[in-house]
């Protein structure tokens, strides 16, 4: 009987556990670079404290990810030549929204995508 087969263990350790490194690329996001060089006063608290989440959950043991975040304001982003650190990432989580609007198109996103796709 396959139908009460659990694939579950089966998709993580093909899917999951492989993963070693994270990238996120989010407008909402304050980077590395940005911290050190501006300091967390001209970041919202909310934008601190998703950032803080997103780290918190790939330094857990379960995980144990490397992370690496950027806001898509990147010269490298902007003129649409993706930076090699991305086509090394095993995951990586991009919001559609880059430019801030909600208008139902990012052209930076679609940009990263398509760059991504050819590589």
């Amino acid at each position: 009987m396959l139908a009460n087969f659990n694939y579950t263990p089966f998709l993580k350790q093909a899917y999951i556990d492989p993963i070693r490194t994270v990238t996120v690329i989010d407008d909402e996001y304050p980077t590395l670079e940005e911290l050190v060089i501006l300091g967390n006063e001209d970041f919202g608290d909310d934008d601190l404290d998703r950032l803080y989440d997103i780290i918190e959950i790939s330094r857990k043991k379960e995980f144990n990810w490397l992370l690496d975040v950027y806001n898509g304001g990147e010269d490298s982003i902007n003129s649409g030549s993706i930076t090699s650190r991305l086509n090394h990432s095993d995951l990586l989580i991009l919001d559609y929204h880059l430019d801030g609007n909600d208008d139902g198109y990012c052209k930076k996103s679609i940009d990263i995508v398509k760059n991504l796709s050819s590589n």
